[in-house]
C-alpha cells in the first residue's frame, strides 16, 4: 500500500501489484487506517505504520478502517515482494 498523510492521520493512497493482482484484497484506496492489530494509529508516522505491517510469509494482520463513515476490520496477509 501507499499511503497518504491528511491532518494527523494516514489514508490508503494506492495499492501495490503483485504479478498483475492487488497484493491485498478488501482494501480501498481512500480508507483511512485507525488501528493495526487492534492498536490505534493515532498520531503514528509513517515508518511505525510500515513497521506494524510486516511480518513473514503466512501472517496476518488486522486493519481497522474508515470508509464511508464506517469502521471496517479487515484480515490482511503479509505479502513479501
Amino acid at each position: 500500500m501507499t499511503l497518504v498523510y491528511d491532518k494527523g492521520s494516514y489514508s490508503v493512497g494506492g495499492i501495490v501489484a503483485k504479478e498483475g493482482k492487488p497484493a491485498v484484497e478488501g482494501v480501498q484506496i481512500g480508507d483511512k487506517i485507525l488501528s493495526i492489530d487492534e492498536t490505534p494509529v493515532e498520531g503514528w508516522s509513517r515508518d511505525q505504520i510500515f513497521s506494524a505491517l510486516h511480518g513473514k510469509a503466512g501472517d496476518r494482520h488486522r486493519l481497522s478502517v474508515e470508509r464511508d463513515r464506517k469502521n471496517v476490520t479487515l484480515s490482511l496477509p503479509v505479502t513479501l515482494f
